[in-house]
């Protein structure tokens, strides 16, 4: 499972540094999922796999279509699909989502107002948002506070 956050980890990085979503990463993010699931014993049904992978589409599809999400964005989430099971991952994706607009939103506040003392997130901050939703980094932040949220409950 370490393997997994490392790999999610290191897609949201690149995702928000340069707007893009390695095929490699990806390979081996699946990879990673498909030895946990073979070696721990967890896997996920294939109805809900099927389930993720409508939600999948359903939710990047049109931001696809209208340039917002890019088809790195797309491939991540049918990645992703047989990780988590289907609530988590609308949960991972709503919280994702949320602060990532809310981190982008600050940060764009942040550097309109006072430059010298902004924060800097590694980014170019006046293509924040002209560049599009860094996809990648929203599910990486949505599934690391959704497990977090998990583990303080149990």
């Amino acid at each position: 499972m370490l393997a997994f956050w490392a790999l999610l980890l290191a897609i949201a990085y690149y995702d928000w540094q340069h707007r893009r979503i390695s095929n490699h990463l990806c390979a081996l993010l699946l990879l990673s999922i498909a030895c946990n699931s073979l070696i721990v014993g967890q896997s996920i049904p294939i109805s809900a796999v099927l389930v993720n992978l409508a939600i999948a589409l359903l939710l990047t599809l049109p931001g696809y279509c209208k340039g917002v999400l890019g088809g790195g964005d797309v491939k991540l989430m049918i990645v992703l699909a047989p990780a988590w099971q289907p609530l988590f991952f609308l949960q991972a994706f709503a919280i994702g989502v949320l602060g990532l607009v809310l981190l982008m939103t600050a940060r764009t506040y942040f550097s309109k107002t006072n430059a010298r003392t902004a924060p800097n997130f590694g980014a170019d901050n006046e293509r924040t948002f002209s560049r599009g939703l860094p996809l990648g980094t929203a599910m990486a932040m949505g599934g690391l506070v959704g497990s977090a949220l998990s583990l303080l409950q149990h």
